[in-house]
């Protein structure tokens, strides 16, 4: 763990020091509550108050901006569930349990959206990675085209392989072999 945590306060500082600066970023991670609940970056830039790990194992639907994707995590491995805080407002509902599965933050000049599972926990059978990416993306900048000037980030995009996207953005380690998926954008 000491190596996890040292890489992760260095990348928890980066992003905190990037959405300070006006920065957009899209997190998702199924184990960012169970890890970072005490931090200030989970409770004050993320806002949101840790309930319980596989808190969202189960059906979530899209609510807000999500409204029309919904999809299945029963099968994914400790999805979180959290309150949110003021700044925050609910997109994905857990649909039996209290707290929410995802929600977005408008905090001073940052925009966030903050997932408690990771991307690839979506099944792609359920044909809502895209449009949760491109809800994601409309509402963080105002487009799902990324980089309209055509650069090989939005050539990934578009051809679907959104976990290079992501990973080559930012990435902040791994926990049980998994990389959890950041997408950020500042405009």
């Amino acid at each position: 763990t000491g190596l996890y945590q040292t890489t992760y306060n260095a990348n928890v500082a980066l992003m905190k020091s990037y959405l300070d600066a006006g920065g957009r970023l899209l997190l998702a991670y199924y184990d960012e509550g169970y890890y970072g609940y005490a931090g200030d970056f989970y409770t004050t830039y993320l806002q949101a108050t840790y309930l319980t790990d596989s808190g969202s194992k189960n059906v979530v639907n899209g609510v807000d901006i999500m409204s029309g994707v919904s999809f299945d995590l029963s099968t994914a491995s400790y999805p979180d569930g959290f309150n949110i805080g003021a700044n925050a407002v609910g997109i994905f509902d857990n649909a039996t349990l209290p707290g929410w599965a995802g929600s977005r933050i408008t905090r001073g000049a940052y925009k966030a959206i903050y997932l408690g599972f990771s991307f690839y926990q979506i099944p792609a059978a359920s044909g809502q990675q895209q449009p949760l990416l491109d809800k994601a993306l409309a509402w963080l900048i105002g487009s799902a085209d990324p980089l309209p000037d055509g650069g090989p980030v939005c050539r990934r995009l578009r051809r679907g392989v959104v976990a290079e996207l992501v990973v080559e953005v930012v990435g902040i380690g791994a926990d049980e072999g998994q990389t959890p998926h950041i997408l950020g954008e500042r405009q």
